[in-house]
């Protein structure tokens, strides 16, 4: 798989700073929340048209930061 264009570096710190933001207070380590392959997933759904989330940001993520990811990204994007 290819990575990701550098148009996404900025995109990207974004999304990474509202992840660690939200562990931080959730008090937890921002690896728990969100993975550097979760975030690519995520944004690779967008070349299929909407953002939608990968199975890995279901569950208890899709609530604490994985609706948010989906929002910026449509903000950004």
């Amino acid at each position: 798989m290819q990575p990701l264009s550098y148009d996404w570096n900025k995109p990207l710190k974004q999304l990474k700073a509202m992840a660690r933001e939200k562990a931080a207070e959730l008090d937890m380590a921002p690896e728990v929340l969100l993975r550097k392959k979760d975030l690519d997933a995520l944004i690779r759904t967008g070349e299929q048209g909407e953002y939608s989330l990968p199975e890995s940001l279901s569950g208890w993520r899709k609530s604490v930061i994985g609706d948010a990811l989906v929002a910026k990204l449509k903000e950004i994007a």
